[in-house]
């Protein structure tokens, strides 16, 4: 049997950001991130955090085969 299973990772890292104020901050960090300019670990101000779970979408009983 094939079961699928939902992985989601929740990140969370700090980035250094030159701004006016906290305001305009948050703004640069968004425009970076859809950039993808904080994809190395060096353009990170602190360690990178993640949190991971697993779950399973069917039960063991009752799970649909492919």
């Amino acid at each position: 049997m094939q079961y699928e299973v939902r992985i989601t990772v929740v990140q969370q890292i700090t980035v250094p950001v030159e701004a006016q104020d906290m305001a305009h901050a948050k703004v640069v960090a968004q425009q970076n991130w859809k950039n993808n300019e904080y994809e190395l670990a060096d353009t990170h101000s602190r360690l990178r955090r993640e949190k991971v779970t697993y779950e399973a979408l069917y039960p063991e009983h009752g799970a649909y085969e492919r």
